[in-house]
């Protein structure tokens, strides 16, 4: 759907439009640049925006009524980028998120200095609702609810209800679904709009709600919402403090950002990325995030070039050793990040638990068992028929079966063991698995290729 202000675009579409902006801007035509942004639906406009460099970007959000400015906030991805461009004062922002929806007005708060929230806090008129939802961290319920909830009072009966939600004012899509609530504003029911449309007039709620009511506290993890709405197949879920009082709502909308954000970190978080870094985002962050872990994988291959440097002797007497050590050391390297991420993954969708860690090591250890027989079967028949040499066959096939199998195990053992002492088991995993495979196929395959030295073709 497009919004009031024109219509949807498609995406191609747009680059033309960023760069006609992006070149009246350069003209000096920043009105004629706000106008044509303003002419596009509000996730258009947010695109646009994010596409943009910083200096025309500056330009555009210095010019922005408030207005617009609100409905930007609503559907960019990063609203930390738009807010420390340092074109968006005080004074327009304030009355931005006066007019936006408390749960965006408090999440862009969350993200401001201390100072810079209070002096807009003092000019917001429902600042009391907005200071009640940073109570609550942003990664809870309470911090993702609309507190624009209706509760209706379960004593009514289906006409006077029908009045009270048409009164109400409240956006239609917070209406897809009703909740009702006893005498002290706890929640013990909910029903459908259209149930309550059709109902008898003369009908009351509490006969015709439903009582099984699927909700969570203001403290729940954003990932447990997500879930339970998943798992329920709800379009909303209601929130509810420790009394079972309503306090607000999460609608299935709210949540598909959540969702994309926590799936993006997790992947991210597996080859140690922040989840915050992109690719137009600042050099030096990039470069804080990802630098760490670029050192704990120097710090892999230095002890890796160790392990080579300790069998030293037996390679410089058999050169075609050196030819097969990224075939041990890479696709061990493979089957552990396979492995990993779906450990991870499942972990995540809470499919798993340290419960199943043995049931999960066996499975992995009978995969890589059919997998690392298969394939050392072809890497021996390859060295064979390439070298003649049946023990350098043996060795290249069992080295891999080894490595296979450890690969197998680390990708269940590895995120488990962070699961278990309270880590993220998406952190870095992928990194950790490589290091392990890496040094014990370097130990395996060069160790058994010494052992075997004296018998291989070629060795005086």
């Amino acid at each position: 759907m497009a919004d009031a202000a024109g219509a949807v675009v498609a995406g191609n579409n747009l680059d033309v439009i960023q760069r006609s902006i992006a070149r009246e801007v350069k003209q000096g035509d920043s009105e004629g640049a706000v106008a044509r942004l303003e002419g596009l639906p509000a996730p258009d406009r947010a695109s646009v925006i994010e596409e943009m460099d910083d200096k025309t970007r500056r330009v555009i959000l210095g010019s922005l009524a408030p207005d617009v400015l609100m409905s930007l906030l609503q559907h960019v991805h990063d609203r930390k980028d738009v807010l420390t461009s340092g074109a968006v004062d005080i004074a327009r922002l304030t009355v931005a998120l006066d007019s936006a929806p408390p749960h965006v007005a408090a999440d862009v708060l969350r993200g401001m200095s201390l100072s810079e929230a209070s002096q807009i806090m003092a000019g917001m008129r429902n600042s009391n609702v907005v200071s009640d939802l940073l109570t609550y961290r942003a990664d809870e319920a309470g911090g993702l609810m609309t507190p624009e909830v209706l509760g209706l009072r379960e004593t009514l009966n289906a006409s006077h209800a029908l009045q009270v939600v048409k009164s109400s004012g409240y956006r239609p899509r917070l209406m897809h679904n009703l909740f009702v609530v006893d005498s002290q504003g706890k929640l013990v029911g909910r029903l459908e709009l259209s149930d309550l449309i059709i109902a008898a007039p003369n009908a009351r709620l509490v006969d015709i709600m439903d009582t099984e009511v699927v909700s969570v506290l203001t403290g729940t993890d954003k990932e447990e919402c997500a879930r339970l709405m998943e798992r329920y197949q709800l379009g909303s879920v209601p929130v509810v403090n420790a009394a079972g009082r309503l306090q607000g709502v999460i609608a299935v909308e709210d949540m598909v950002k959540v969702v994309e954000e926590e799936a993006t970190e997790d992947m991210y978080r597996m080859v140690g990325i922040d989840g915050q870094d992109r690719p137009i985002g600042p050099l030096w962050a990039s470069i804080k995030n990802r630098f760490p872990w670029l050192m704990v994988q120097l710090a892999s291959v230095i002890a890796a070039g160790f392990v080579v440097s300790i069998f030293q002797p037996a390679i410089s007497k058999l050169a075609i050793l050196a030819v097969f050590i990224p075939i041990i050391v890479g696709q061990a390297g493979i089957a552990g990040v396979q492995t990993v991420t779906v450990v991870v993954r499942s972990l995540a969708l809470q499919e798993v638990t340290g419960r199943d860690t043995r049931r999960m090591i066996l499975r992995e250890g009978a995969l890589a068992m059919t997998q690392g027989l298969l394939t050392a079967a072809i890497l021996g028949i390859v060295c064979w028929l390439w070298r003649h040499d049946v023990y350098l066959a043996t060795v290249l096939a069992g080295s891999m079966m080894l490595n296979l199998l450890v690969a197998g195990a680390s990708g269940v053992l590895v995120p488990m063991g962070l699961k278990a002492v309270k880590i993220d088991p998406a952190t870095a995993s992928a990194v950790l698995i490589t290091t392990v495979t890496d040094i014990f196929g370097l130990v395996v395959y060069l160790g058994l290729a010494t052992l075997f030295l004296g018998f291989f073709r070629g060795v005086a």
